[in-house]
């Protein structure tokens, strides 16, 4: 029974309370009166206890993943419902675009205390390798993720740049080596960044990185409670990301433009290309450098532009968001590929896909009968999907 009287009525008709810090409990409040039905003990491996009278109850959030929730959808969610930011603000059908295109995976977490909406959403740029910003041109809070840019990007040079306004600066303490990722949360109510309340662990390393800064490492480690116990690829693809992007630190450029008919309008986070005569290649050719403008000031007469420069290594490669691969593990019977598919962190399957299902080492596959086969691809499949299985484990018949 919670007090104060009649704050029942507040609270939704099911889904999850964190009693004291202690314990989560399952509950339905079906007649919204203070009184509630509890229908699960020690849920999210908490432990079920004793707690006193007056003990604090906190409501969860609860991103289920049954619910297929995509980085866009979470983000929206937080803003509109939770920071109260009007939802014509959020472009949400280009943001899912964007998301489908280059992330494709779904995301799960309970939250179960007060957590700042900021921190909560930095948490989710950072695993996905993306960024949100408020448009002050078309009034909006546009999304993209970080991702190279196009030799066809709109090129600004020295025709274009102000004399004596341009400048580039190193940024060695955004090098990246290594990228540590701990995921797989055992129990939401212990410490967020404590590294023995993981189940997983997933490590990257980008050796050439460290041969070129006298083999000084830089790691960064990454607490992901979104990252599901089940998601090893998702994780590695997200080290690959952060690798690709920062195993050789980008500069910090920075130039004015004055305002031309011709100009192309720079905007912000955009991706350009950029030359001038003081940035040239090893061979003294001058060097076009990709960026995404990071800050931006329009004035009556022109534009300040600060932007990071994109470098994307030829040895570390995200996966393709079209490549889905699966882990299957432990013991299990009657494996059927398709629902280990919608098991998984990946977003649904869709004509283009390659799934790769790999049955690690230690896994045994068997089937419940002898009419059954271990293993099926199930009938659910799209057309245009295809399917590969790797077997480091053992597949057997009962």
């Amino acid at each position: 029974t919670l007090l104060p009287a009649g704050i029942g009525a507040s609270y939704p008709d099911g889904g999850y309370l964190n009693i004291g810090g202690e314990e989560i409990i399952a509950f339905s409040n079906l007649s919204g009166t203070d009184t509630f039905q509890i229908s699960g003990r020690g849920s999210f491996n908490t432990t079920a206890q004793e707690h006193d009278a007056g003990s604090r109850v906190q409501l969860c959030n609860n991103y289920e993943a049954a619910d297929s929730w995509t980085v866009s959808q979470i983000i929206n969610d937080l803003l509109v419902n939770y920071a109260n930011v009007p939802a014509s603000y959020i472009p949400l059908a280009a943001w899912e675009n964007e998301d489908d295109t280059y992330i494709a995976q779904t995301f799960s977490a309970i939250i179960p205390e007060p957590e700042s909406v900021t921190a909560l959403i930095n948490e989710l740029l950072e695993q996905t390798a993306s960024t949100i910003w408020w448009d002050d041109v078309n009034k909006l809070m546009q999304f993209r993720v970080l991702k190279d840019v196009s030799t066809d990007a709109a090129l600004y040079d020295d025709n274009l740049i102000l004399a004596d306004s341009f400048s580039a600066k190193d940024q060695n303490s955004k090098r990246v080596s290594q990228v540590w990722t701990y995921f797989g949360q055992i129990n939401p109510l212990e410490n967020l960044t404590d590294r023995k309340n993981y189940s997983r662990t997933q490590a990257n390393i980008d050796p050439e990185s460290e041969t070129n800064f006298e083999g000084v490492p830089s790691i960064r480690r990454i607490f992901s409670r979104w990252i599901k116990e089940n998601s090893r690829p998702a994780a590695e693809n997200l080290n690959l990301t952060i690798l690709s992007r920062y195993s050789t630190p980008p500069r910090l450029i920075s130039y004015a433009l004055q305002r031309d008919v011709n100009l192309t309008v720079p905007q912000l986070a955009s991706g350009y290309n950029v030359r001038n005569r003081n940035t040239q290649t090893a061979t003294g050719a001058a060097e076009i450098v990709p960026i995404q403008v990071t800050q931006l000031k329009s004035s009556d007469t022109g534009f300040t532009v600060i932007g990071e420069e994109v470098i994307y290594s030829q040895t570390i490669t995200p996966t393709d968001p079209t490549f889905k691969p699966v882990e299957i593990e432990g013991t299990q019977t009657d494996v059927s590929l398709f629902t280990e598919a919608l098991g998984s962190s990946n977003t649904a399957p869709e004509a283009g896909d390659t799934w790769q299902f790999t049955i690690v080492p230690g896994t045994i596959v068997g089937s419940s009968n002898t009419g059954l086969p271990a293993i099926t691809t199930g009938t659910e499949w799209p057309a245009g999907v295809t399917l590969i299985l790797i077997n480091f484990g053992t597949v057997v018949g009962k």
